[in-house]
């Protein structure tokens, strides 16, 4: 099983994007001010059968309604051995 990288080589990744709204909302409501945006960025490093990694993530989005989440924030990680291309 191929994991991305080559035996001690590490494997960087960041990206993110961001979504235009429109501001036009209802009066009772709260205005949508700014674009939903999302990010990542992550870590793996390969070695011989195991590769180790890990990423953090996070997502800002502009609600409607009084006392609701506007943010989110997670981070993740991973440890994966292979045998053979069969099973890992």
């Amino acid at each position: 099983m191929d994991t991305g990288t080559a035996d001690g080589a590490i494997n960087f990744f960041v990206g993110g994007s961001r979504t235009e709204l429109d501001n036009k909302v209802q009066p009772k409501l709260k205005d949508l001010s700014g674009d939903h945006e999302e990010a990542v960025v992550g870590l793996q490093f390969k070695f011989g059968p195991v590769a180790l990694g890990g990423q953090v993530s996070a997502e800002r989005l502009p609600v409607n309604t009084y006392n609701a989440t506007e943010y989110y924030g997670n981070s993740s990680w991973g440890i994966a051995f292979n045998v053979n291309d069969q099973l890992s």
